[in-house]
């Protein structure tokens, strides 16, 4: 869910954790408390850092189009959360948001 008093017009933040799976279970990665943060122009998906808990690091950065989707592509810091199994650059899914003022 989005936590309403944090979030700002250039930033979103939601709490609760997502969990990655791949590889018949081989991979497995949980990330806590995504945030949408936009700054210049750039939207970036950050995340609580999983090998030090009082840090942030960018998980994606992301490329909004005219129709609220975004592209979405893996940022260096999110090839170590994945262990490597994942250039940085490669695409992942996209996104889609409504985010009010995002023009």
């Amino acid at each position: 869910p989005i936590d309403r008093h944090s979030s700002t017009a250039d930033s979103l933040h939601f709490t609760g954790t997502l969990q990655f799976t791949g590889h018949n279970g081989m991979l497995a990665v949980t990330i806590q408390n995504p945030w949408l943060k936009r700054t210049e122009g750039t939207v970036t998906l950050t995340i609580v850092d999983p090998f030090d808990r009082s840090a942030r690091i960018d998980l994606v950065a992301a490329e909004f189009q005219d129709d609220n989707t975004a592209k979405t592509r893996l940022t260096e810091a999110g090839t170590d959360v994945f262990m490597g199994n994942y250039p940085e650059n490669i695409a992942f899914d996209p996104l889609r948001i409504l985010w009010a003022g995002k023009d």
